[in-house]
């Protein structure tokens, strides 16, 4: 858990990350010089090219470097991690202030005639801020305002106006950001689409998930070690491997 919150505080996430933590390991005491296939087995990365693509990334980054007796970690890894570690606690104080200002909105404005926008530099309420209100979320839901707002934000205005009128239709249950990522709302019901496997989170996912504070999982599928959300894990019955 200590390598995972350094990995956190040095901005890696996905394979980086998993291969950062067992280098934490395999480096502890002298340079590690197994075999990439190795490394991908002891950070369930998946395998020995994704390995050897994470470690050419951490070299550049400055983490770990290759010496002539096999892969170390850096001296300044470590006055890294700690300044990036007072970063991301600043960025989470300004994330808390954030959320404070959005839960001060007592009212939701009027959807119809409202016009559709991104940002509101006028201090009133952004599209995003209409249709949140619009799907009212409930208890946990509100965990994926961040990932949803970054991906309402990212479709074409019409998308958005439609997204907004169809949210009270949402399905009960249904996972907001994913009643968002698989388009149900453009469907004349609102219904959600047949999903017939696990989303793989991409690393930019991967990211805006811990900063909502989406539960995430390692899983063994299909000979790989990829990183999918706690609640799909459950829902195709999958076996944690790893706590993200």
């Amino acid at each position: 858990m200590a390598h995972t919150k350094d990995a956190r505080a040095l901005g890696l996430t996905g394979s980086d990350a998993w291969v950062y933590c067992a280098l934490r390991v395999l480096c502890a005491n002298q340079p590690w010089n197994g075999t990439m296939q190795k490394l991908a087995e002891e950070s369930m990365c998946g395998g020995k090219d994704t390995a050897n693509r994470a470690v050419a990334r951490l070299i550049d980054r400055g983490i770990v470097q290759k010496t002539k007796d096999g892969i170390t970690l850096t001296q300044n890894a470590s006055n890294e991690t700690q300044n990036a570690s007072v970063q991301t606690q600043n960025a989470s104080n300004l994330r808390e202030r954030s959320k404070e200002n959005r839960n001060n909105i007592k009212e939701c404005p009027s959807v119809n005639n409202a016009p559709m926008r991104e940002t509101d530099t006028s201090g009133g309420q952004t599209d995003f801020d209409v249709f949140w209100c619009s799907i009212a979320p409930t208890g946990a839901e509100n965990k994926y305002r961040s990932a949803c707002e970054r991906l309402f934000n990212s479709m074409p205005q019409q998308w958005r106006a439609r997204a907004t009128e169809q949210a009270p239709k949402r399905e009960k249950g249904r996972n907001p950001y994913w009643w968002l990522k698989d388009e149900d709302f453009l469907r004349a019901d609102g219904s959600a689409a047949v999903v017939a496997e696990p989303h793989i989170l991409t690393n930019e996912e991967q990211t805006s998930y811990l900063e909502a504070g989406v539960p995430m999982v390692v899983v063994k599928y299909k000979g790989r070690f990829p990183v999918i959300t706690k609640a799909d894990a459950l829902r195709f019955g999958l076996k944690a491997e790893r706590e993200f």
